[in-house]
């Protein structure tokens, strides 16, 4: 699994346990037939799936409708049962008989988890926050309409993390945005603190200087190739210094040559 994609499932698993309350020592994640069937589909370890996704410690749960459900589908979702049966099992409140789904049950725990408005008090110990692994499309709608809970679902042969809804996002950039409720004496002691060691209520922002082009994205330019030119050098002559000798013979030579001539 790419770096950044894990990296990108553990923050967005940080901001639900900061800001909604869900526990993640460990994080419930509660598991229906529908993802472990994918699972066996395309040959997927769940367990360690989850282990190379999360960073934090969990634990895979199920209940007892979904298996119910499960046994009585038969040999369709035999595999299934085989994978569910090894997690930990929550017992149901409500009447299990063979007419109650798992669905109906799956989504009645979503919607206590949603009637706990665990994002107001932010208390673990109350919390009913958990994680829904499910690849049913229905249950992925009621579990967004629940601020905090993570969904799980099987595609493209890895387990996957829905990305914050938009509600959400919303509901946290309000939360960034909204001014904490200050008393009149805590202001007044941030003022004298402030005044006391100098700091001003004017920020001065540095203006941005004027830079120049990036010089990876700007286009080299190209180096021609050095010509040498043909220059014409005169060639030098070594002198020869004449002796007193040479020149007697010069002279007689000299001699000798005009008397023939004449």
């Amino acid at each position: 699994m790419k770096t950044k994609r894990v990296k990108n499932y553990r923050r967005t698993i940080d901001l639900y346990d900061t800001h909604f309350g869900l526990k993640t020592n460990p994080l419930e994640i509660l598991v229906d037939s529908t993802f472990a069937r994918q699972a066996l589909v395309q040959q997927l370890h769940i367990e360690q799936q989850f282990k190379c996704t999360l960073s934090c410690e969990f634990i895979l749960v199920t209940s007892s409708c979904i298996i119910l459900e499960c046994e009585k589908l038969g040999q369709l979702f035999s595999g299934a049962l085989q994978i569910i049966q090894q997690y930990k099992v929550l017992k149901c409140t409500h009447k299990v008989h063979k007419d109650t789904s798992a669905f109906s049950c799956i989504r009645r725990r979503i919607l206590t988890a949603r009637s706990k408005k665990c994002s107001e008090t932010k208390s673990r110990k109350g919390s009913l926050l958990f994680a829904l692994a499910s690849n049913d499309e229905l249950l992925q709608q009621y579990a967004r309409t629940v601020p905090g809970m993570p969904i799980f679902f099987i595609a493209h042969k890895r387990i996957n993390l829905e990305s914050i809804p938009t509600p959400v996002s919303l509901l946290l950039q309000q939360k960034a945005t909204r001014a904490p409720d200050l008393t009149l004496s805590e202001c007044s002691k941030i003022k004298q603190f402030c005044d006391r060691f100098g700091f001003s209520e004017e920020s001065f922002t540095r203006r941005k200087k004027t830079k120049g082009p990036n010089p990876l994205s700007c286009k080299q330019k190209l180096h021609k190739p050095h010509i040498l030119k043909r220059t014409t050098t005169k060639r030098k002559r070594k002198r020869i210094k004449m002796t007193w000798a040479m020149k007697q013979v010069v002279e007689r030579l000299k001699t000798e040559q005009s008397s023939k001539d004449a």
